[in-house]
């Protein structure tokens, strides 16, 4: 691997090697988690920034330590001149200033929570011209079923046919299918 593509544009750079974790244990990440983001970040790129607090002249992570992982997974599996290659990298950073580590630890306690949830429903709409795509924040949100599993049968040798619909669709789709005398809801 030369280097890992870099998908976005900060006037400032560092190397994976110039930062140093921040967050401590406030997250925990497996280490499936971090090799499943490894692989995306090789496939799709960086598409983030890193966001750095600069303090006592250490460049600290406030943002990006799945990122900053996965990338030290990746050089370590490397053969020693393709580790090099990406240790030599530049990645892009923007600085978020903060008079005290307080307010630091408050910054990205607000970059790292969730103000919003994702939707079955809005994932699904979201996610409809990429159906081969997955991610761990839509994994359990959009089914694959269809691309997935093969046609399955029953007892009878009868076609089992699974079909998602929005909720407020239920009863007038079930009143529609139960009108077909060859259709059987279980």
């Amino acid at each position: 691997m030369e280097a890992i593509k870099v998908l976005s544009d900060t006037k400032d750079t560092l190397k994976i090697e110039e930062m140093s974790e921040f967050q401590g244990k406030l997250k925990h990440r497996s280490p499936r988690q971090v090799q499943e983001l490894a692989e995306s970040l090789k496939k799709e790129g960086l598409i983030m920034p890193f966001v750095i607090w600069k303090h006592d002249g250490k460049n600290l992570l406030l943002d990006g330590h799945g990122r900053y992982r996965a990338i030290k997974y990746i050089i370590a599996e490397q053969n020693e001149s393709d580790g090099q290659k990406i240790k030599k990298q530049a990645f892009p950073v923007i600085y978020i200033e903060a008079e005290s580590e307080e307010k630091a630890k408050k910054a990205l306690l607000q970059i790292s929570s969730k103000y919003g949830n994702i939707t079955r429903k809005g994932a699904a709409a979201f996610c409809a011209t990429i159906p081969q795509y997955t991610a761990p924040a839509i994994k359990g949100f959009v089914r694959k079923e269809a691309i997935e599993r093969p046609e399955r049968r029953n007892e009878n040798n009868r076609s089992v046919i699974r079909i998602s619909i929005p909720t407020e669709m239920e009863a007038e789709v079930k009143e529609l299918l139960q009108s077909v005398s060859y259709i059987r809801i279980i």
